[in-house]
């Protein structure tokens, strides 16, 4: 007993992760009692009293998908008659293909898509009607698609974004996803630029460096894999909703939180993108006014975050109207 111990002591001095599990195998417990209350229940709790023990510590979690909850893929590619399986194809080619390890990069890889794209329309024939043929020649000949592929590889290494994968498999994945994307239509593809293209996850993920994979930004309610109840709240609602929110938090018997966090629920496509930068704005300034959070500190933004501050929608609007 006392050699293993004595051994274990000069492991532990070579390898100080010697001994310890993986924390990927390390069975972690954690118990605790969860409460589901709807927000007029809720409020007849607050009135009632009891709800909240004396002098109970609170930590407040909003997200925004509280407000309403749609499917990207649904309301914004899908609308737009863009076939399922072609998404599914360039979200295959992509994950292989892309590889950025943080927002700053996933914005720059989006951006660079989002040209290449442009490119295509300025300089192919795109119908507006339901996947016509007629394209110009030059778009579908080898040399145009080698030479823009070429072209693509060389833009996504300078800012090396490239998963490490050979030259010409990438070059060849490359012009797969253009000849995609030249089986669409113009306003197919002015809803494909708006959605983009994102990480699947956000490097703040426990999973990230298991799951980066760079794919449309259609989020993970998508066809015939998602159980998830949606609703597109109407202005009313919407107002209703936050009007009961403020009555909540300015409850007297609602204890003042210590700490206010914010979910966008954006990258996994929950929150309404049409209502974000609305939800977003109206929900600071209540949080700030029922006294959620002090009217003099500063709202922190995740450096990770899908869009940074100013968020993802509308972020390509030079782009689009440069498309007729």
């Amino acid at each position: 007993m006392y050699m293993d111990e004595e051994r274990a002591h000069e492991e532990k001095e070579k390898d100080p992760s010697y001994g310890l599990e993986d924390s990927r195998t390390c069975q972690i417990e954690r118990y605790y009692t969860m409460e589901e209350v709807e927000e007029i229940e809720a409020l007849k709790n607050l009135s009632h009293g009891g709800f909240f023990e004396p002098n109970e510590s609170v930590l407040l979690d909003v997200d925004e998908d509280y407000f309403g909850c749609e499917s990207v893929a649904e309301s914004q590619l899908m609308n737009h008659q863009i076939p399922w399986n072609l998404i599914r194809k360039i979200d295959e080619y992509l994950a292989l293909l892309i590889c950025p390890k943080s927002a700053s990069q996933e914005i720059q890889a989006d951006r660079i898509f989002a040209n290449i794209i442009l490119f295509l329309v300025q300089n192919c024939d795109f119908s507006n009607g339901k996947h016509s043929t007629k394209y110009s020649k030059q778009c579908h000949t080898t040399s145009f698609l080698d030479k823009l592929s070429k072209s693509t590889v060389k833009k996504f290494e300078k800012k090396r974004l490239l998963c490490k994968s050979k030259y010409i498999k990438a070059k060849t994945s490359f012009r797969n996803i253009l000849k995609t994307i030249l089986k669409l239509t113009k306003s197919q593809v002015k809803a494909l630029i708006d959605v983009g293209f994102c990480m699947r996850t956000s490097p703040r993920t426990m999973t990230f460096n298991e799951m980066p994979f760079f794919q449309v930004c259609h989020g993970s309610n998508i066809p015939n894999e998602s159980m998830v109840i949606f609703h597109s709240s109407t202005q009313k609602e919407l107002d209703d909703r936050m009007h009961r929110l403020d009555k909540i938090l300015s409850h007297p018997g609602c204890p003042k939180s210590k700490l206010t966090t914010v979910c966008r629920s954006s990258r996994d496509g929950y929150t309404p993108r049409g209502q974000f930068k609305q939800i977003e704005k109206r929900l600071v300034k209540l949080l700030r006014t029922t006294g959620a959070v002090d009217k003099k500190s500063a709202v922190v933004y995740d450096e990770q975050l899908l869009g940074g501050p100013r968020g993802w929608p509308g972020r390509h609007l030079a782009i689009l109207n440069k498309i007729k």
